[in-house]
């Protein structure tokens, strides 16, 4: 699905950043967190060890 692939990216770019991929995606927190949920996506899986 495209829009999770969208989702999925912009949480690589910003290693996790719930608000830097709100600012990015230009969506309110809840869309995001909504939308994340519907495609099982965990920030957590995104954050870099560095």
């Amino acid at each position: 699905m495209f829009e999770k692939s969208v989702i999925e990216q912009a949480l690589v770019e910003t290693h996790g950043s719930i608000k830097q991929t709100m600012d990015k995606l230009n969506v309110p927190r809840k869309t995001l967190y909504d939308k994340m949920q519907k495609y099982q996506l965990i920030k957590e899986s995104y954050k870099s060890d560095h």
